[in-house]
């Protein structure tokens, strides 16, 4: 399993730990085990999602994904536990190579203010720039 993975499972299963979902919350000893769970947390994870109990949709940040393999395995390895009826997502690379896996779009030195204001904007949560969140950005 590739680092950037391991990451992105490391923050996928903190993000269940806190919604609590209990088998995110399973310490696994044995190393034959760990796919194992790392596949039940990650299944839930997609169960809680397609769940009302969210009321609404969530936005889950990818930051700074690079690694040339895991993006060739995006949709297998981490997209499919993020339906897309209730998860936006949004993924962060230096990389420009992402076609046909996603639209791309270059930034360069965004304020905070911006930057807030275009993830508000792209996930269509624009009501909440005038949240005490947003303008803590600004």
């Amino acid at each position: 399993m590739q680092a950037d993975e391991l990451k992105i499972r490391s923050g996928l299963r903190e993000l269940a730990r806190q919604l609590g979902i209990p088998s995110a919350c399973i310490e696994v000893k044995l190393q034959a085990d760990q796919e194992t769970e790392a596949h039940r947390y990650l299944n839930d994870l997609r169960e809680y999602f397609d769940s009302d109990l969210l009321s609404g949709r969530a936005l889950v940040v990818l930051d700074n994904v690079d690694d040339p393999i895991l993006k060739h395995n995006l949709q297998t390895k981490v997209l499919r536990y993020l339906p897309p009826r209730t998860c936006d997502v949004l993924i962060t690379s230096q990389s420009s190579r992402w076609h046909p896996l996603a639209d791309t779009t270059h930034l360069r030195g965004l304020t905070l203010e911006i930057g807030a204001k275009l993830i508000a904007v792209e996930s269509g949560r624009q009501h909440l720039l005038g949240t005490p969140m947003y303008k803590r950005s600004a």
